[in-house]
């Protein structure tokens, strides 16, 4: 049960609402409704079911005992999050094996102009090295993304067209047979002047997003948490204000907690239940209490303290975190982490492996409503080394220097978000 007055997204078949502003031309799409991870094949209740041999151990939604990977994933279950920019050929994709238990497997990054680093990699394979590689995964346990953006591009600042951007983008999708697209957006000069230029943009770019991808399709964006901030920080509504407008179009959210100003969201309490003051109200429970529901939220987390400058965890102590918060407002204990070439499988079993007991994990339900994942590597068609770490990580946090933009509200100066 949720204590809070949060948007109530149980029922699998709710209309995406696009009851918004007529000078969209995407409202005629609000009878989508988004089943991107779950199937919608009736349970057969004319067999009796056999009797377990052991006692059930917990609950079913949240990881359990066994070899991680195993079986397809249980609806309502948390998800497991990584991202891969380090270049990976055919020859080191991972398997459902190797991947040790990730629900979601993001390929970084597409830009507007061109596909880049793993994006790429993808693209250069053959269509039947694609089939097989994705069937390695395991169709049914992994979903396979792409990500957008990222900190190289700042689409609304550059002037790039939502609903142009966004066609280019899902035809990308459908072309590749991806199983969904996240939206990486980290545009922080346009979301720092507070005319609300980054809001609509987001909005824009998801209904058209939406309405081209269809209601099977995964859409999840990455946010950073300060963009939950309440209070009048954002004037242009921040990502509350893209929650509410096209939340149900989102599956759900990868929230970076880390690359902050000082050391905010490095304990599980500020993670969990009450974020410091220089970025209150946006640590989890309070951006539930705050509407968004706690079944959209991935708790974003860097794989080692090189990989941000601050907010690292450690994958068994994060595991025991959100265990503790498991079921509480609706949270499902979901995790992601930057990236697959420093966290491996041993993260996601260490992140698991500290809930045990509670049944298998899986994909959840679609969400309402991540920060960035900082610039790749470089762009170069092919990478000149494939074992650097991603190019233009540069872990610079966010500064509270309590300025004020042309009055539109506190600035956050120099941030290039590193996952």
């Amino acid at each position: 049960m949720n204590d809070f007055d949060a948007e109530d997204d149980d029922d699998e078949t709710d209309e995406f609402n696009d009851d918004d502003d007529d000078d969209n031309e995407l409202a005629s799409n609000s009878t989508l409704t988004s089943r991107a991870e779950h199937g919608d094949k009736p349970e057969h209740k004319d067999k009796p079911k056999p009797k377990p041999k052991h006692k059930n151990k917990g609950h079913p939604a949240h990881p359990g005992k066994g070899k991680p990977g195993k079986g397809k994933p249980k609806k309502g279950g948390p998800r497991y999050v990584v991202y891969a920019d380090n270049w990976l050929s055919e020859k080191t994709f991972p398997s459902k094996k190797s991947l040790g238990g990730y629900t979601h497997f993001n390929l970084a990054f597409w830009m507007s102009q061109a596909p880049k680093d793993n994006a790429l990699s993808w693209t250069q394979m053959s269509a039947a090295s694609r089939k097989k590689l994705k069937k390695g995964l395991g169709r049914e346990y992994t979903k396979l993304m792409v990500s957008a953006f990222g900190a190289t591009e700042q689409p609304t600042t550059q002037g790039k067209n939502a609903i142009k951007t966004a066609h280019s983008l899902a035809q990308f999708v459908k072309k590749h047979d991806f199983d969904g697209v996240d939206v990486d957006y980290e545009d922080l000069d346009a979301f720092n002047s507070g005319s609300g230029k980054a809001e609509k943009w987001l909005i824009d770019f998801t209904r058209t997003l939406r309405k081209e991808l269809g209601p099977k399709k995964i859409i999840s964006h990455a946010p950073l948490a300060p963009w939950f901030q309440t209070g009048g920080r954002w004037h242009g509504g921040g990502y509350l204000k893209v929650h509410k407008e096209v939340g149900k179009m989102i599956d759900f959210y990868n929230i970076q907690f880390y690359n902050r100003a000082l050391s905010t969201s490095g304990s599980c309490k500020t993670l969990m239940e009450k974020s410091d003051h220089q970025w209150p109200k946006t640590s989890v429970m309070e951006i539930i209490k705050s509407g968004v529901p706690g079944s959209k939220i991935v708790v974003g987390k860097p794989a080692g303290k090189k990989d941000a400058t601050n907010g690292f965890m450690g994958a068994k102590e994060l595991g025991q975190c959100l265990k503790k918060y498991h079921g509480k407002n609706g949270f499902t204990g979901s995790a992601m982490v930057w990236q697959w070439a420093n966290a491996g499988k041993k993260w996601v079993q260490a992140v698991r492996g500290a809930g045990k007991g509670h049944g298998k994990p899986g994909q959840g339900k679609p969400g309402h409503g991540k920060p960035g994942h900082g610039k790749p590597k470089g762009h170069d068609d092919k990478p000149k080394n494939h074992d650097d770490k991603p190019k233009g990580h540069d872990n610079k946090p966010m500064e509270h220097e309590g300025k004020e933009q042309h009055g539109k509200g506190n600035q956050i100066a120099d941030v290039q978000m590193s996952g």
